[in-house]
């Protein structure tokens, strides 16, 4: 019985992966890397995670469907997973007129130097490129939390000589997008405070004394700006000189 479970719920994750890899990657923000048609195998696992029932899913379960199929329909080659088919694929088609706006996704910390150098390929060899922003949303929080969606205006582009191809129905990819061609929110000016700079800032409090140093208390001083000194020795007459002649006074009386 158990057998049985576990062979179903097998054939179901290979069809669920065939349709990924060797049908419509293109509907999950997927591109084949080279002619081959292979793809990364962390980047199909991060697509399972999204989908209810497949969020177990990690890289051991394929291969144990290399291993319980005579015939899975996919192979393995180091970190990489690609169809036997790739005849199902989506062909990779110049587009002369592609929307007039594209969506993509940059990481904060990157942000900065994309305003200066433009949008270049890091992950995949090309730029990935989206009609619709959710879905650039979707594809960017695989890659961090903290992303930056802008837009490219493709005619812009275009006359910049940068040239589209169309993946599916939904991607478009570029060689890069230059400064020009590209809008995001305006940069932040304000800059991070270090860790160093909040120490410094409140490590030293303003009545704050290094060793050796001393506090000046104005009571300390008359109103001529004189130091006013307290003579001790008459503290010290009124409390044990005082004291010990009036102890023996005391035992001379009790002698008596």
């Amino acid at each position: 019985m158990y057998a049985m479970k576990k062979q179903h719920q097998l054939d179901h994750l290979s069809k669920f992966l065939l349709y990924i890899i060797g049908r419509h990657p293109d509907e999950f923000g997927l591109v084949p890397d080279n002619s081959e048609g292979y793809l990364k195998i962390k980047d199909v696992l991060k697509v399972c995670h999204e989908e209810e029932g497949y969020r177990h899913i990690r890289e051991s379960h394929f291969k144990e469907l290399l291993l319980s199929h005579s015939n899975p329909g996919f192979q393995i080659k180091d970190n990489l997973i690609k169809p036997q088919d790739t005849s199902n694929l989506p062909l990779l088609v110049k587009s002369d007129e592609p929307p007039k706006i594209l969506f993509t996704t940059v990481s904060n910390t990157s942000y900065p130097h994309v305003l200066e150098k433009g949008i270049l390929p890091t992950s995949h060899s090309q730029v990935i490129l989206s009609q619709e922003k959710e879905f650039a949303k979707r594809m960017g929080q695989r890659k961090t939390s903290d992303f930056i969606v802008l837009e490219v205006h493709t005619a812009k582009a275009i006359e910049l000589g940068i040239e589209f191809f169309q993946f599916g129905q939904n991607l478009f990819i570029a060689s890069s997008i230059p400064i020009n061609a590209f809008t995001g929110p305006p940069l932040s000016k304000e800059k991070p405070e270090t860790s160093s700079q909040s120490k410094h800032a409140t490590a030293k409090p303003d009545h704050a004394f290094m060793p050796g140093s001393f506090i000046l208390d104005p009571n300390q001083f008359d109103k001529t700006g004189k130091k006013i000194i307290k003579d001790k020795r008459v503290k010290d007459k009124t409390s044990w000189k005082h004291n010990r002649k009036r102890l023996r006074k005391e035992k001379e009386n009790i002698v008596k």
